[in-house]
């Protein structure tokens, strides 16, 4: 079912106090918004910290990543089920930033997915094209075959569990995000290509969201909320953020 919702990736930034500060100020400041489902991706080590500064709060926790494995000889990595027993309701999965510096692929995604499904994590699966993709005519093809790519695996009660953000790789930490109506364009296309799916799955954008384009894109018909990146650094951008989805 669509509803509105803001994720705040918090990336690899920050050290515990200032995280926890961060955190701390944002459930603060948003205690009157019960309109709209708010999530706080902290990076790995702070999950438990976040997660009991959110148990009297609205508010949810997500993980930025998990692997794609349930477990085993994968050093380094995390589990779905790992950060699922700290409290993660969510998690994001195929972003863009994944996809370039590690170099993961469409099939890695899907076996993410499916290990969040197992572990009832709600993924918020990432999509987007580059420049070079757009001003050739292909966004449209570029991003229905990353969602395919997930999608014609899973069965359609799963792929209703899914939130879908439009994070344009031009527009991830360039400042420059796309404009309401390329938005609306895509998410509208996107909704039209999922048939069976498209009136109720939740679909958000992210790229350089900031208070002051925000109105404009959460406005859009086929716009959900946002996946914010850099603002969701600052408590007031975020809370201000969260309190312009609500109203609209």
């Amino acid at each position: 079912m669509r509803r509105k919702f803001l994720a705040g990736n918090l990336k690899m930034n920050g050290c515990l106090s200032s995280i926890c500060e961060l955190v701390d100020a944002i459930t603060t400041r948003s205690k009157n918004f019960h309109d709209c489902d708010v999530v706080i991706l902290p990076p790995y080590l702070y999950l438990n910290e976040v997660s009991l500064l959110l148990e009297k709060s609205h508010l949810s926790l997500g993980s930025q990543n998990i692997c794609q494995f349930n477990n085993g000889p994968y050093t380094g990595e995390i589990s779905a089920q790992m950060i699922s027993e700290l409290g993660c309701d969510y998690v994001l999965i195929g972003h863009s930033e994944r996809r370039n510096f590690f170099l993961e692929t469409n099939n890695h995604i899907l076996e993410k997915v499916k290990r969040a499904l197992e572990n009832n994590l709600t993924p918020i699966l990432c999509v987007g094209e580059t420049m070079e993709e757009r001003a050739a005519g292909q966004t449209e093809n570029i991003i229905m075959d990353q969602i395919s790519s997930t999608h014609d695996y899973i069965g359609i009660s799963q792929q209703e569990k899914i939130i879908i953000a439009y994070e344009p790789i031009w527009a991830i930490g360039t400042g420059k995000a796309a404009s309401e109506n390329d938005v609306q364009d895509v998410l509208s296309s996107i909704r039209r290509n999922l048939e069976t799916t498209g009136d109720s799955v939740t679909l958000i954008y992210g790229g350089s969201v900031n208070p002051e384009n925000a109105q404009a894109i959460f406005e859009q018909a086929d716009v959900d909320g946002g996946l914010i990146g850099g603002a969701s650094l600052d408590e007031k951008k975020f809370v201000e953020l969260a309190r312009l989805l609500q109203e609209v």
